[in-house]
């Protein structure tokens, strides 16, 4: 089974609440992510954030996932990556935001059959800015990546990337076919991006 790890431990600072259990046309925006990799048979590990309350989250997931907190405050995303990593059985898995409420299973589907023999594979957009937050990780390097990048202090996701040995980038022109708008990589970091993603649900709806 293909697993994929949702960081949900963010401090939301932009947003100014918790995003993962903000209702989004009434459901939480984290529901949005989960929802769609239950149902496209991921196994899920959703990492939230070490003052967030476990039974929140329970009451959303009663069974159907792995809950796991983010140990280690004020590290940032790369502690989120780390705990959940961790909890990963198996030797890929995907790492993605809990705040993309329109992620496609389609595209994280093609990352996972794109990725070996290698140790990461992440879209990257025609200016050279890259999603590492939707992309592809080898469980086992990517922990001890995650570790070294950590007992150093250098804690932005690129610090774990670095330490990987093989990396391929995917370009986001083969990801359409997969997701023509490319919605996949939409984020909610501010008011603004949720009243827009109200905006796509309701021309989701009428379509």
């Amino acid at each position: 089974m293909k697993s994929a790890i949702v960081l949900s431990g963010g401090k939301s600072s932009r947003f100014g609440e918790n995003k993962a259990l903000k209702k989004l046309c009434g459901k939480p925006i984290v529901c949005y992510v989960v929802e769609s990799l239950l149902k496209a048979g991921y196994k899920v590990i959703l990492v939230i954030g070490i003052k967030d309350r476990i039974k929140d989250f329970l009451r959303l997931f009663p069974s159907q996932i792995t809950i796991t907190k983010d140990n280690l405050a004020g590290y940032g995303p790369l502690a989120g990556i780390l705990s959940g990593l961790k909890m990963v059985n198996s030797t890929y898995t995907a790492i993605l935001p809990c705040d993309s409420p329109f992620i496609k299973p389609k595209v994280i589907d093609f990352l996972f059959n794109s990725v070996k023999p290698y140790d990461a594979i992440i879209p990257r957009w025609a200016n050279g800015y890259i999603e590492p937050l939707h992309a592809v990780y080898r469980v086992k390097p990517a922990l001890k990546a995650a570790k070294e990048a950590i007992s150093k202090k250098e804690l932005y996701i690129v610090d774990m990337i670095k330490r990987l040995k093989k990396v391929k980038y995917v370009s986001i022109d083969e990801i359409k076919p997969y997701d023509n708008k490319l919605l996949t990589f939409f984020n909610i970091n501010t008011r603004n991006d949720f009243k827009e993603a109200k905006k796509i649900i309701s021309s989701i709806s009428l379509n």
